[in-house]
């Protein structure tokens, strides 16, 4: 079922942590169906890779830079918003809107020894970038 937890298995792979479960699958099945599954290790996604991704798999899904505009698509389930957290976060992070919150694929960061998924009740951080449906 679309929603599930869960959690990110390596340190660059919350993007696609989200889209596995966006998709109903588990992490390493969603890893398997990206171009260059190696970068969950090294250098992450971004947006349009997990586009292909999720069509891939009969989505109908496109990206945005998050405007005010857009603010409608944070409430709509099955959106996978890139925030960050301040001007500190060099990385930034993924989030999946579902309907029991935002899906956090390593909501115990920065514990390094297992990322462990759970969900928050309003996003974390600021938007930059959001993969919605159309």
């Amino acid at each position: 079922m679309a929603g599930n937890l869960i959690a990110q298995e390596e340190g660059m792979g919350c993007g696609i942590a989200c889209v596995a479960s966006a998709l109903g699958i588990d992490y390493q099945e969603a890893r398997k169906l990206s171009e260059n599954p190696d970068w969950s290790c090294t250098k992450g996604y971004g947006c349009k890779d997990l586009v292909k991704i999720l069509n891939k798999k009969g989505k109908s899904y496109i990206y945005k830079k998050f405007k005010e505009e857009h603010i409608h698509l944070l409430e709509k389930s099955g959106t996978i918003a890139f925030v960050k957290e301040g001007d500190d976060d060099t990385w930034g992070h993924y989030l999946l809107k579902t309907n029991q919150g935002w899906m956090d694929c390593w909501v115990n960061w920065p514990s390094i020894n297992l990322a462990k998924a759970g969900y928050h009740k309003e996003i974390i951080g600021e938007p930059k970038w959001i993969i919605f449906e159309k």
